[in-house]
């Protein structure tokens, strides 16, 4: 497969990103099959998995894939198709995921997190033998994988069933989540999992004291329940105790723990089953963080809502807010991050900017004492992707090298656990470049 090659780019346009089987965070990489094709001015999605979209001036053709899709918007570059790989920082440990398909790990491992069939801490970068090829991670407690065949893969820390194989065991090596099939997405959050089948459902799995699982009622779920009602999803995305989905007519829904208004419906009242978030609409991208929430418009600009004890909402308070807010400081973003307490932004020149708690170092701004409430750029940050977690950040630059900073909790900065954080990006070693796979 060649990569596909623009005849013309607007580079003010606004444009869909299209990942067959990636569901990536968001990041200005395509998955493009060219085949015959017209133009429109809008993606249209229909049942047999065609979708049609313009880049400003330039048509990519229809696509034979599943109708589900992740947006990325403010592509400035060549658009190509991108075995696109990432990070995905969890508590205390961090994966990434090579353009082979292979997964990564590093940083604690006392509940298996590592997937190496051991208890041992890494300190730095190891492969995961038992996988084959992998398109998509998440980390949290525990860990998920996406296959290139649309199964799920799970491991690491399973105290209420997250790990979705019908017990409470850990898991120190990968095991299948079920017999799910045909999944596009995969997430992960404290102690449950989503995950986005083709067709637009939703599947959830784990604790579900607060209505996490979306399934009407309190009762963990130790294997993969489908979501009654949720159907045309294209991107799911597990908070602390809640979850949300973003709906091809770009609208998103929440459910879950409220109790700091992270679900967005005006109210603290927990939800066992989805809710819309108010007021947003034409959303591109949607992320979670403990207990607040972000939401990426196709017009580029960032939304916020919940939580904001450390100004994690960016909106020059420390005051919780239960409708979404925009995030007046952010324009033209191309992707958004939310970490446990704090936000990233990607924006379409490749500058990343952050907001929130920084008693880790994880704005990247070089001190550990001054939260913000409102972004700053990080100084010297070109990025393709970025990824934040608990208490810490990271960052993809054009070469593929891993950049992470932050709280270094059991190494998961890949540095000695003695390093306690680093206030500014710095690379990973032994970690091989994490670059799209150009074909």
């Amino acid at each position: 497969m060649k990569p596909f090659k623009p005849l013309k780019m607007n580079r003010k346009a606004l444009g869909t990103v299209l990942a067959f089987g990636l569901a990536l965070p968001t990041a200005p990489y395509v998955w493009a099959e060219s085949v015959a094709g017209s133009a429109v001015t809008q993606a249209t999605y229909a049942p047999q998995g065609v979708l049609k979209t313009v880049y400003g001036t330039v048509v990519i053709p229809a696509m034979n894939i599943p109708p589900v899709v992740q947006a990325v918007y403010k592509v400035t570059d060549a658009v190509y198709r991108s075995d696109a790989s990432l990070l995905a920082i969890g508590s205390s440990h961090t994966l990434a995921l090579d353009s082979d398909g292979a997964v990564w790990a590093w940083g604690n491992n006392g509940f298996g997190e590592l997937g190496d069939g051991t208890a041992s801490l890494r300190e730095t970068p190891g492969r995961i033998t038992a996988l084959g090829r992998v398109v998509q991670i998440a980390a949290g407690n525990h860990s998920l994988a996406l296959k290139d065949d649309g199964t799920v893969w799970s491991w690491g820390y399973n105290s209420n069933g997250q790990l979705g194989d019908g017990s409470t065991e850990k898991r120190s090596t990968p095991v299948q989540v079920g017999a799910l099939q045909g999944i596009v997405q995969v997430a992960v959050g404290f102690t449950h999992s989503l995950a986005l089948k083709s067709d637009g459902t939703v599947w959830a799995w784990g604790t579900n004291e607060h209505g996490e699982t979306g399934t009407a009622d309190s009762s963990d779920k130790l294997a993969p329940a489908q979501i009654p009602g949720l159907n045309g999803v294209i991107s799911v995305r597990a908070g602390g105790w809640y979850s949300m989905a973003l709906k091809g007519d770009g609208t998103v829904w929440a459910w879950g723990l409220n109790k700091d208004g992270e679900l967005g419906d005006g109210t603290t009242i927990s939800r066992q089953t989805p809710v819309q978030v108010k007021g947003l609409t034409d959303v591109a991208a949607v992320s979670s963080g403990l207990t607040h929430s972000l939401a990426l418009r196709k017009d580029g600009t960032v939304w916020s809502w919940g939580g904001n004890r450390y100004g994690q909402l960016g909106d020059g308070t420390n005051a919780d807010k239960l409708i979404p807010g925009q995030v007046s400081a952010i324009k033209d973003a191309a992707s958004i991050a939310a970490g446990s307490e704090h936000s990233l932004a990607l924006l379409a020149d490749g500058s990343v900017w952050s907001w929130g708690a920084n008693g880790y170092g994880q704005l990247g701004h070089g001190d550990t004492t001054t939260n913000r409430s409102a972004p700053l750029r990080v100084e010297g940050v070109q990025a393709k992707q970025i990824a934040a977690g608990w208490g810490a950040s990271g960052f993809l630059d054009a070469g593929g090298v891993a950049r992470l900073w932050g709280l270094n909790n059991n190494g998961k900065l890949g540095k000695p656990v003695k390093t306690v954080m680093t206030a500014k990006p710095e690379a990973v070693a032994g970690l091989p470049a994490i670059v799209p796979k150009k074909q």
